[in-house]
């Protein structure tokens, strides 16, 4: 520590009169003032601070009922939680003022004091395969001395250790621990017992734990009476359990059977498994029958996932048992496994097609929508443990069962099968996406895996639809869409808005990454980070998860984000301490804006389908000095697709990484053209707008100049369309240009006239949103608010 001491002050206890701190002082060459005796307040700061560990400890004990006596590890670990905790007139924790180092790791180790754990025992104090791997305890502090926790485990010797290695149930105490198994419990546990499936790399390493003496202060504990269980009221949680609590109150989406089986719901997760497992014997999944000698059994295992609503707030424990696909043998096993699935941005077109149309629009899913297809491959799998199987005998698989490669490739030929047979035709730009009829029997069918929406005129389409899809198979009848692909989605039809959001996902997000003590902020990044200094292990393995998730965020509603995020996803592999503070920062952004929502209007005086483009040249060092690309697309004046991505090649003029861009758009327009032509609707002229005089000019006219000759072929492509009349280039102010977010880190005035230009807002508007800077339309005709006018 970069520290010298120069003072202290205290009171005058004899202690600090003794030689040793006479010899303490000579030595470090600091002064030493005492208060004037009975005047506490000449060293108030220090009293203040007694004060306020007095009285988390009294919080900590009395939270979770742990005996009185254990008061002075609570102080201890009020001291260090208070070190970790943040003020409001403070930028950093003190922690981090002092050691001049990151806390996070530390913070990332808090726990809530007193509550429950299972303390894994050492290898050398297992007894036998069959004996207990952990014993129970209370979390009661942190250990300076080793990277782990301090347990109270009565009945064990020490009752006081530490240890590196343990489970923790946070809003458990002692008087909770489990005194039975049930039979349940009995039958599944050993899914995830040793040797049952293979190590993978994101498997944590098994931990070491050594065992120390520890000299135990309070030889007079033996047991920790049960007690009467506490209100779990966060009014009264000491400051620590409330930061332990942030830190670790994630919603735990998909948990092992191990930590549902000791919850509080275990109940209803034993019914999602029977429920499960029953119904896939009823099904007819599979055949039991005897093993052919040096056959390879595929494994299978039960995977639990609590589904949530579009609020996030969970309606429902699912059970899958699924097989594990990376035990089959391609050839043997499987050929083909490819299945495809309708592009995110389609779905966001129709949408917004279904808004100007005032369409109905509903979701369905297939009840074990895999299971409904049968496999042209002989595949035999181990059965679940705890299955009545006699021996030598195996589940032969016939249907497609969740985990194998071949099911997703299965059910799509399945069910195109289905649709086909009932007259649907399948579009070609998007194998996904089916039509039927004419006026007002015409319908869209949107499949994404075992999940379906349908557009129709009329609500007669939609239930005739249904009648014919529930007479095939099992399904659950959504109604109105509201919830698809984890994506809210509500909806008024009287003043036609839609808005698409996906606050709950961005809330789970903040809950699992965010580092509370950081403020929030207006903006998702300001500067591209540079390589320093290198991140710890933690925030290196933690970095490519929260990137991903935001990948999923940018293309779905959180378009403000895509830039920022494109460039955090360069540094996947190594990110320095800086690429993690940057993608901090843009969560930041996200608590700042976490209400944001996509929202989609009735715009009657617009072009049907248009884009903006933008590049910006060479601007990055940190790429090669290679451009960026952005473009948006509009269907019906709102947003339905955007892109932010470096440009491949090196552009060696404005004009040039203006003219790639705009023809990168151009593909993007031309790929919607395609799609409403497929289904009906005459889209007119599509035009794109570009804020470059130069590329129009070169997009318009076969210009010969020696700074463009050598621009590759494919990126004529626009010229090419141009000149066919598919497309058309017009040019666009530069302050009107809604693309500017996409190709550089803009701040908070841009980006805010941005966000409104795009469609993004956080107010619910009660009016037809009119996006600004959106030329009136042209060349269609018709008036766009008679469906027919579309349709041939």
């Amino acid at each position: 520590m970069d520290h010298t001491l120069k003072c202290i002050r205290s009171d005058n206890r004899t202690e600090w009169s003794s030689f040793e701190a006479e010899e303490w002082k000579r030595e470090a060459g600091f002064r030493w003032q005492k208060t004037t005796p009975y005047v506490s307040a000449q060293n108030g700061r220090a009293e203040c601070t007694i004060r306020s560990l007095q009285e988390r400890m009294r919080a900590m004990l009395v939270q979770r009922s742990v005996p009185k006596e254990l008061w002075p590890y609570a102080i201890m670990a009020a001291g260090h939680t208070l070190n970790l905790t943040p003020s409001a007139n403070a930028s950093r924790i003190p922690y981090e003022d002092f050691h001049r180092k990151s806390a996070h790791g530390l913070v990332k180790q808090l726990h809530v004091f007193g509550c429950l754990a299972w303390v894994h025992l050492p290898k050398k104090d297992h007894a036998g395969k069959h004996g207990a791997r952990a014993i129970p305890g209370i979390m009661i502090g942190y250990d300076d001395e080793h990277k782990g926790w301090k347990f109270f485990t009565p009945g064990h010797t020490p009752s006081v250790w530490w240890s590196n290695s343990a489970t923790f149930h946070k809003a458990k105490g002692w008087h909770d621990r489990p005194s039975m198994r049930s039979p349940l419990q009995f039958r599944f546990e050993s899914l995830e017992a040793e040797g049952t499936r293979p190590k993978t790399d994101s498997d944590e390493p098994e931990l070491e734990v050594e065992v120390l003496d520890v000299e135990d202060p309070l030889p007079k504990i033996y047991t920790l009476l049960p007690a009467d269980p506490m209100d779990d009221n966060r009014s009264e949680l000491g400051v620590e359990e409330m930061i332990g609590e942030a830190h670790t109150a994630i919603l735990n989406l998909m948990p092992t059977l191990k930590e549902v089986l000791a919850s509080d719901d275990a109940q209803q997760w034993q019914e999602a498994i029977r429920k499960e497992l029953d119904g896939l014997e009823a099904m007819g999944t599979w055949e039991i029958v005897d093993v052919p000698p040096n056959t390879r059994l595929v494994d299978s295992k039960i995977v639990l996932r609590l589904k949530l609503d579009a609020n996030g707030i969970p309606i429902r424990h699912k059970a899958r048992l699924v097989a594990w696909g990376f035990t089959q043998r391609e050839g043997i096993d499987f050929k083909e496994t490819f299945a495809p699935v309708a592009p995110l941005s389609a779905i966001r077109a129709l949408l917004s097609l279904a808004v100007e149309c005032n369409w109905e629009v509903h979701q369905l899913d297939i009840t074990m929508a895999y299971l409904n297809s049968t496999l042209n491959h002989v595949i035999y799998m181990k059965p679940p443990e705890g299955a009545k199987v006699p021996n030598g005998k195996a589940y032969q698989v016939v249907k497609g069962l969740y985990g194998l490669k071949q099911s997703g490739r299965e059910w799509n030929m399945e069910f195109d099968k289905f649709l086909r047979r009932s007259n649907f035709h399948r579009l070609d730009c998007a194998p996904c996406i089916y039509t039927r009829g004419r006026g007002d029997n015409f319908a869209i069918v949107v499949i994404y895996v075992d999940d379906m929406v349908i557009i129709a005129p009329t609500l007669g389409t939609v239930k005739c639809i249904k009648e014919e899809i529930g007479q095939r198979w099992r399904m659950e009848d959504g109604g109105n869409v509201s919830h698809f692909l984890g994506i809210k989605i509500t909806r008024d039809r009287e003043v036609k808005t839609m808005n698409l959001e996906q606050t709950s996902y961005v809330k789970q997000l903040l809950d699992e990454h965010l580092d509370k003590r950081r403020r929030k902020s207006s903006v998702p990044l300001q500067d591209i980070p540079v390589l320093e200094m290198a991140a710890s292990i933690a925030e290196q393995k933690e970095y490519p998860q929260i990137v991903g998730k935001l990948l999923w965020l940018s293309n779905g509603t959180h378009l403000d984000i895509s830039q920022a995020v494109g460039v955090l996803a360069r540094y996947m592999t190594q990110p320095s301490r800086e690429h993690y503070i940057a993608a901090q920062k843009v969560l930041q952004y996200l608590d700042y804006t976490q209400d944001t929502h996509l929202q989609y209007g009735s715009n009657k005086q617009q072009d049907f389908l248009m884009a903006h483009s933008d590049a910006n040249w060479a601007s990055d060092a940190t790429a090669q000095r290679k451009s960026s690309s952005g473009s948006a697309v509009f269907v019906c004046g709102n947003l339905v697709a955007w892109k932010s991505a470096l440009q491949r090649c090196t552009a060696l003029s404005a004009v040039e990484a203006e003219f790639v861009a705009a023809t990168e758009a151009t593909q993007e327009v031309l790929f919607f053209e395609h799609l409403f032509k497929a289904i009906g609707i005459d889209v007119g002229i599509p035009t794109i707008f570009s804020d470059n005089t130069g590329t129009i000019q070169v997009s318009k006219d076969p210009v010969q100049h020696w700074k463009l000759k050598h621009i590759d072929t494919k990126y004529h492509f626009i010229r090419d369309n141009v000149q066919d009349g598919k497309v058309r280039i017009k040019y666009i102010n530069t302050t009107d240009n809604l693309v500017d977010l996409f190709t550089k880190l803009v701040g908070k005035t841009t980006l805010l006239c941005t966000r409104q230009g795009l469609g993004l807002t956080t107010q619910q508007v009660t009016v037809a949103r009119q996006a600004p800077a959106l030329p009136l339309r042209e060349a269609v005709e018709g008036d766009i608010t008679k469906r027919g006018s579309w349709l041939r």
